[in-house]
């Protein structure tokens, strides 16, 4: 039992350590903007097909009021954090990104949501969306060795 709870205890405090600290702070600005730009280009894609949706079943209105909703889809990231990985000798960057945001538009009240999203890069500036992740890999990726 008392091993159990010196685990525990570990964990918490390596998260809290983790939470806290520099190591998983996103401050890499073209990273920041591929992460935006996914998730705009993602809401717009959504908001167009509901568009076409709209255009065959429903009123004036309505479609108005989704064609402002394409133009004035908005996504306002709220936090955002990064899991790298211990690099030894690696060419590509792999970066799990977790973030907060909120996604805005004229017709709907501002949608919250969080998502675990994967980015490679061979640089540090040009920055490709590679697919979904978990909060569990986002903490594994932080003592993998590349």
């Amino acid at each position: 039992m008392r091993f159990l709870l010196f685990l525990f205890t570990l964990v918490t405090a390596a998260l809290a350590t983790l939470e806290f600290t520099p190591l998983t702070h996103l401050n890499n600005h073209y990273l920041l903007k591929s992460v935006d730009q996914q998730l705009v280009s993602e809401y717009r894609d959504k908001t167009s097909n509901e568009f076409s949706i709209t255009l065959n079943n429903e009123s004036l209105g309505q479609i108005f009021n989704k064609v402002a909703d394409m133009v004035t889809t908005r996504v306002t990231l709220v936090s955002s954090r990064k899991s790298s990985g211990i690099p030894l000798g690696r060419k590509k960057n792999k970066v799990i990104v977790h973030t907060r945001f909120l996604v805005e538009n004229i017709s709907e009240e501002p949608l919250e949501s969080e998502r675990y999203m994967i980015f490679t890069s061979n640089d540090d500036v040009n920055w490709r969306y590679v697919g979904e992740s978990s909060a569990q890999d986002f903490y594994l990726n932080l003592v993998k060795i590349y």
